[in-house]
């Protein structure tokens, strides 16, 4: 009795895997994408509601 080793594309549970993990990192992208695009605006927005300059600092 020997065992065989299974081929990993033909596996349904590590394709599955795969696609879990696309999808997971295409989500993290478009979410550090989006923080990327709205923290450097945030200073500008903070002046435009006549905030300190700490709390700007904060931002």
């Amino acid at each position: 009795m020997t065992a065989t080793p299974s081929d990993p594309a033909a596996d349904p549970a590590a394709r599955r895997s795969g696609a879990a993990l696309y999808v997971l990192l295409s989500v993290m992208f478009i979410n550090m994408l989006g923080f990327g695009v709205v923290a450097p605006l945030l200073p500008f927005y903070a002046k435009s509601f006549h905030a300190q300059p700490w709390q700007i600092s904060l931002l």
